[in-house]
């Protein structure tokens, strides 16, 4: 394991750690709206563990399928930021934000689809 694995597994536990803790903390009457926040762990914890994935010594197409995990947990990441951003304000979503709600959308899902994002070269 190299230092970049070893980082990336750190903050994935935190992230996981994290995540755990506004879970907890968004059951509480009145902060419903910290759900991102945990959201937000949650998203960042997986992207670093697929992140460290891809420095180990695997087959080719572990690296191609983490790297589009890691690709879709980013997307999810950013969805998460705008929604809490958006509940914490408070302030309605505008068009430009939904547009970019669907966009972090479309490439999450186009993270599941072989070939899509990353090619196998």
């Amino acid at each position: 394991m190299n230092i970049a694995a070893a980082v990336s597994l750190l903050a994935a536990a935190t992230g996981l750690v994290f995540g755990v803790i506004w879970w907890r903390i968004s059951s509480a009457r009145g902060w419903q709206a910290t759900r991102w926040l945990a959201a937000l762990g949650f998203t960042a914890s997986g992207y670093c563990a697929f992140d460290a994935l891809i420095v180990f010594d695997v087959p080719g197409w572990i690296v191609q399928w983490a790297t589009q995990m890691a690709f879709t947990l980013s997307a999810l990441h950013a969805y998460a930021w705008i929604r809490w951003l958006a509940e914490s304000v408070p302030r309605p979503l505008d068009r430009f934000d939904r547009a970019v709600l669907w966009v972090t959308l479309g490439i999450a899902g186009a993270g599941f689809v072989p070939h899509l994002l990353v090619s196998d070269q």
